[in-house]
């Protein structure tokens, strides 16, 4: 899967979806857009909850597996619809 299919798949789930499960909406509707990370992906819930209560500071934080457990499911759908 390349960048613009994980991108899709993203913006499909999270931004089409359910807003309220996206990080990035969670810290912008709560603490405004401009504190929004731009290294924040959508699936980065734990670090969305750190960043909104206060513990966020601007670095880079593992995000707890979620990315990396995203683009596993999302390469799964993916072979699901090509097979």
């Amino acid at each position: 899967m390349d960048d613009r299919e994980l991108a899709a798949y993203y913006k499909e789930r999270y931004c089409r979806g359910d807003k309220r499960e996206c990080a990035r909406y969670r810290v912008a509707s709560t603490l405004g857009r401009e504190a929004v990370p731009g290294d924040l992906y959508p699936n980065m819930l734990t670090r969305a909850k750190k960043i909104v209560n206060g513990a966020g500071n601007g670095l880079p934080e593992e995000d707890g597996g979620e990315h990396r457990s995203d683009i596993r499911k999302a390469r799964g759908a993916q072979g699901r619809a090509d097979g």
